[in-house]
């Protein structure tokens, strides 16, 4: 029995003189890859092992991965779990938490990474109780964004926020206006082609580029196909518009 703790031990919660504190930060536009589920994985650990929490026998922390595709959701315990290099061609999002015990004499902690498409369905939202609970859980996010630098994309730019969207809607209006009372064909041309390129930029900006990806197959489809699209639109500016444009000033034809 000289093992076993006793009772007053199994439901001791961390003390009420620890704060709590718990913030949500929005993540950057990121390409997932293995690899990086492995990075983020590992950081926590060791992250957890650092603040030396003092954890029960019985009460393990836990990691713990969804991801989710067309097919359904599938839930490991380790990035080492998942079979494959890729992900699935349909991924719409991961989930990552790491919890330590709640029944724990200094304090507990829990980080959650969630990884969607959209800008809003991704952040890493920290709950931490312990001493200095709001300098060591802003200290583990600025570590966790040093992490995932390498893998940030610009794909931000092709999911603006509200006031961004806000504010391209009144310039496809202006747009809009100025083509239907322009008196010459060149500003109706150009008019309609301001008008075409922001509707192409709503329609596939958010297709081809979401705010995350994760790496697979269909990552790289996308990635050929914003390339053409970049490069077609480009041709049509310079040749279609920029082109004739100096081609009636300086000539006159």
């Amino acid at each position: 029995m000289g093992g076993l703790k006793s009772i007053d031990e199994f439901f001791t919660f961390p003390s009420m003189s620890n704060p709590t504190f718990r913030t949500t930060k929005p993540l950057p536009s990121l390409r997932v890859t293995r690899e990086l589920l492995e990075a983020i994985e590992g950081y926590v650990k060791e992250q957890a092992k650092e603040l030396n929490l003092e954890k029960f026998d019985i009460f393990d922390a836990t990691m713990e991965i969804n991801l989710t595709d067309g097919l359904g959701r599938e839930q490991i315990a380790t990035v080492a779990d998942f079979k494959g290099e890729r992900f699935a061609d349909d991924t719409k999002h991961i989930d990552m938490s790491f919890s330590t015990p709640l029944l724990n004499k200094s304090g507990h902690f829990r980080i959650a990474v969630s990884l969607g498409r959209t800008r809003g369905n991704a952040s890493v939202t920290v709950t931490a109780t312990m001493p200095d609970a709001k300098k060591k859980a802003l200290s583990l996010i600025d570590g966790l964004f040093r992490l995932l630098k390498p893998y940030t994309t610009n794909h931000w730019m092709m999911n603006p926020k509200g006031l961004i969207v806000l504010g391209m809607i009144v310039f496809i209006a202006v747009a809009t206006k100025f083509s239907i009372d322009a008196t010459t064909p060149w500003g109706r041309f150009f008019g309609a082609s301001v008008v075409g390129i922001s509707f192409s930029y709503f329609l596939l900006g958010d297709y081809l580029r979401p705010y995350v990806d994760f790496d697979s197959s269909a990552a790289d489809r996308s990635d050929s196909r914003w390339k053409w699209l970049v490069n077609g639109l480009a041709t049509f500016f310079v040749f279609g518009t920029l082109l004739v444009y100096l081609r009636r000033s300086i000539i006159d034809f």
